[in-house]
């Protein structure tokens, strides 16, 4: 049981112990590499932890992963080579997560629908097995590859918040559609980025009302339809490279919907 008073200790604490298979860690920061490459470790409870190092628990034999609420940072590696666990489980307090937190783990992800995620680092959850709807209401930066080879989402969400998705960060999520809700002009968004989601199928919905003659034309090439009356656009649904279909929600003066 390690309490608050290892605050300030160094790195690498308990690196390469091979007798520890289990630890209550109550210390506000984890120090970077601090049970790294323990061959034993099994279990941790993490008990007003605020911020997970860097490699933290890499290279041991968790049995599942749990964030806690309360963890706003987790480092870079922090779990990286833990092919053990059965899960992986976000805290809905946890701002910033490192590239390769997770990389490679095969078991499920949590995400709560309520995170506070803003920053996903480079294949922080690479194969992960995400199940449901993966909800990123706050998310401003996604890692290049940080949920590819994801199959078990059947939706990703992503808020207005967004302002860069990373290459390939959700290539082979083979059963989800994405709806990001904002104008993609305003997204840089990587190559391949959603390459392999059904039938190349992006939902984004457009930030603007429009009065008389409205036009969106986005740099890759798909020229968006003009509206002709002040309307609330909804949501503009791209099958593959060059079909659209735009939804409206309503007309202000009425007509039929689209």
């Amino acid at each position: 049981s390690i309490g608050d008073s290892v605050n300030g200790f160094p790195v690498n604490t308990f690196m390469g112990y091979t007798n520890i298979r289990s630890a209550v860690v109550s210390c506000e920061t984890v120090p970077n590499q601090m049970f790294y490459k323990c061959p034993a470790l099994e279990n941790i409870d993490l008990v007003g932890v605020r911020t997970i190092g860097e490699r933290a628990f890499a290279n041991t034999v968790l049995k599942e992963i749990v964030i806690p609420d309360g963890v706003t940072s987790v480092g870079q590696y922090a779990f990286s080579g833990v092919s053990t666990a059965s899960s992986v489980t976000i805290g809905k307090d946890v701002v910033a997560i490192g590239r390769n937190v997770c990389p490679n783990h095969k078991g499920s992800l949590i995400i709560p629908e309520d995170n506070s995620l803003q920053t996903i680092g480079q294949q922080a959850f690479t194969l992960s097995k995400g199940e449901g709807v993966l909800t990123l209401p706050d998310i401003v930066t996604i890692g290049d590859k940080a949920f590819m080879n994801n199959k078990t989402f059947t939706a990703i969400n992503i808020g207005s918040s967004i302002e860069r998705i990373g290459a390939q960060a959700f290539e082979y999520s083979e059963n989800a559609t994405v709806t990001i809700g904002k104008a993609q002009e305003n997204v840089t968004i990587g190559l391949n980025a959603f390459r392999k989601t059904p039938s190349g199928k992006l939902l984004f919905n457009i930030l603007f009302v429009g009065k008389g003659n409205t036009s969106v034309d986005y740099e890759n090439g798909i020229i968006f339809t003009t509206v002709s009356q002040g309307v609330t656009p909804e949501e503009v649904i791209v099958f593959g490279d060059d079909v659209l279909v735009l939804t409206v929600s309503s007309y202000e003066d009425g007509g039929t919907e689209l």
